[in-house]
């Protein structure tokens, strides 16, 4: 993102005469300040003020979507949950399906994430109903939304005293993952983790959430959440090293992160 932020800035927009291409500068600008920031190198505030303007200025772009998802992905980041949900409930207007199951999805994470178990275990149902079309694009992309959202599910069933049945499911969804998947791979592992503290498992749940560390940290906010679970099981299970350690890549690789130390 840093080379490509150079590259960005090193075009004189002022000569484009296409505003779309003008449009697309601004937008890639935007998205490389927003992806530093989540990863601790920027201000997350400034970042989004930065993306909301180009929102704003462009309502009738196709990267408008998008645009406010990650707006909102950056308020979840300062812990601005119910303005974030704002935001991820923008895509819902638009034609497409995979937009529509995107915003619902978002805001249950948004949900779950500021505690609100019940509204969120609701989104979650809400996007299993909904089906793509025929088209094959559509429809991959409403199958990892479906993927999120059982995921999600299980986060609330453990959130709400259901550890053993949210074990249960997110072995069977992590089953059927493709692990070469970051995402879900990261998300399923997490939620695995999480569903297994909430068992009493203190042992199996450091190995769930060492698989996001290990092989999915490409995913930043899923690996910054997993570093936070590590830092506190490594404490339980008396190897201070390990806790020290987990907790300074924590504060050192994601500082702007929820999940890191305030």
């Amino acid at each position: 993102y840093e080379d490509a932020m150079r590259g960005l800035d090193e075009i004189k927009t002022g000569e484009i005469k296409s505003k779309m291409i003008r449009a697309d500068v601004e937008f890639l600008q935007a998205f490389c300040a927003a992806q530093l920031a989540m990863r601790g190198e920027g201000n997350i505030s400034e970042a989004g003020r930065r993306m909301d303007r180009f929102a704003s200025a462009h309502r009738d772009n196709y990267r408008w979507f998008e645009a406010n998802r990650l707006v909102g992905d950056l308020l979840v980041a300062n812990r601005l949950y119910d303005r974030a949900i704002d935001y991820y409930a923008k895509p819902a207007d638009s034609p497409a399906v995979e937009y529509q199951i995107r915003a619902v999805v978002d805001i249950g994470w948004a949900q779950l994430a500021a505690g609100k178990f019940d509204e969120a275990l609701a989104s979650f149902d809400k996007a299993m109903t909904m089906q793509a079309d025929e088209d094959g694009r559509a429809k991959a992309a409403v199958a990892a939304q479906h993927a999120l959202a059982e995921i999600g599910r299980v986060r609330c069933l453990a959130a709400k005293g259901m550890a053993d049945d949210a074990v249960k499911q997110i072995r069977e969804i992590i089953a059927r993952t493709d692990p070469k998947d970051v995402v879900l791979g990261a998300r399923a592992h997490n939620a695995l983790g999480t569903a297994l503290r909430a068992a009493d498992r203190p042992q199996d749940a450091l190995l769930a959430f060492l698989h996001v560390d290990v092989l999915y940290s490409s995913s930043p906010e899923d690996h910054a959440e997993a570093l936070a679970n590590l830092a506190e099981l490594w404490q339980e299970v008396r190897r201070t090293d390990r806790a020290i350690q987990a907790q300074e890549t924590l504060r050192v690789r994601y500082k702007n992160s929820r999940w890191a130390p305030q």
